[in-house]
């Protein structure tokens, strides 16, 4: 499970600021927009981009997202395989509705959504990222999946570590002076 710690809502104007997200955004645009589940192919994207992609099922009564593919990177972010898991069963409570309001932009408007993140993750790592959602449509032009795509936007802080070393620096400290 990770721990959102910062998440804020972006103009789509932004996403013109990282190379990587927009060459996405403009292929989104060129296949359709929304562009058909069909036109997705690993080879339209990025290949700086793939271990943080996501294709995310949307289920109806009740709305839930589940992964159905997800990068090396996300494997990283949540600790283990999220594929075929939940959303709803990665996040933790307290930051988990505005992960879902996030979602159903585009789920509900067909439109792309941009955001960035903080979060904790499992082993303790901050990750802070930009992430584009685009929605993709079946046949019938019905928004049935997400395509997530991430870039990181500050380096990584190992919390655990962090951890480790003030514990450490306390028993440290506390130990009686040499004589």
């Amino acid at each position: 499970m990770i721990t959102i710690k910062r998440y804020r809502n972006r103009d789509m104007d932004e996403v013109d600021r990282h190379d990587h997200l927009k060459s996405v955004l403009q292929w989104w645009h060129g296949a359709g927009a929304p562009a058909p589940t069909s036109a997705l192919s690993p080879f339209v994207l990025p290949k700086a981009l793939l271990p943080r992609t996501a294709l995310i099922d949307i289920e109806q009564s009740p709305r839930r997202y589940r992964f159905r593919l997800a990068g090396t990177g996300t494997y990283e972010d949540f600790g283990s395989d999220v594929t075929g898991r939940y959303v709803d069963e990665l996040v933790d409570p307290e930051g988990l509705g505005i992960v879902l309001a996030g979602m159903d932009v585009p789920t509900d408007t067909a439109a792309p959504h941009f955001a960035s993140r903080c979060f904790i993750t499992r082993r303790g790592t901050e990750v802070c990222c930009f992430r584009l959602l685009l929605p993709l449509v079946d046949l019938e032009e019905k928004v049935t999946r997400l395509l997530s795509v991430s870039e990181l936007c500050s380096a990584s802080r190992n919390y655990a570590d962090v951890y480790r070393q003030a514990r450490r620096s306390v028993t440290l400290s506390s130990a009686p002076a040499p004589i």
